[in-house]
């Protein structure tokens, strides 16, 4: 499933001379560690294509900003287009697989049926020499 990781940040140094500024090499690495497949599109824009939900990514991500920040993470489904993107990112995002949950469950073998007993009757007649062989 592919999620836009967006994220703007702060830098609290171009206010405040005094405060250092923030250290955010983590951030980047984490996001291309949420699955090793990933394109980045600028900025602090990035494409990730991960089994991850959108909750899950931003909560990894979180940690390694600051006070301010903000993180935004969707995931895409089917109906996107993109214009100016390179041929390379253009074909990055056409491999990806948008299916969503329920188009994956319908491709999952169906569970087999258990086959009912021989008659009602013997089902019945079964149950009841069990119970009473219990002491």
């Amino acid at each position: 499933m592919v999620h836009l990781v967006t994220y703007v940040l702060h830098d609290r140094s171009l206010y405040d001379a005094f405060q250092p500024a923030p250290n955010y090499s983590g951030l980047e690495d984490a996001v291309r560690n949420i699955s090793g497949t990933y394109m980045h599109i600028g900025g602090g824009r990035w494409f990730v294509d991960s089994q991850l939900s959108s909750q899950q990514i931003a909560e990894r991500l979180a940690p390694l900003t600051y006070q301010g920040d903000q993180i935004l993470v969707f995931r895409l489904e089917r109906d996107w287009y993109g214009y100016g993107f390179t041929p390379e990112q253009d074909t990055w995002l056409k491999q990806r697989n948008y299916s969503n949950f329920w188009e994956t469950l319908a491709k999952l073998p169906p569970l087999p049926v258990p086959k009912p007993a021989a008659s009602f009757s013997n089902a019945i007649g079964g149950l009841l020499g069990l119970a009473r062989g219990v002491q």
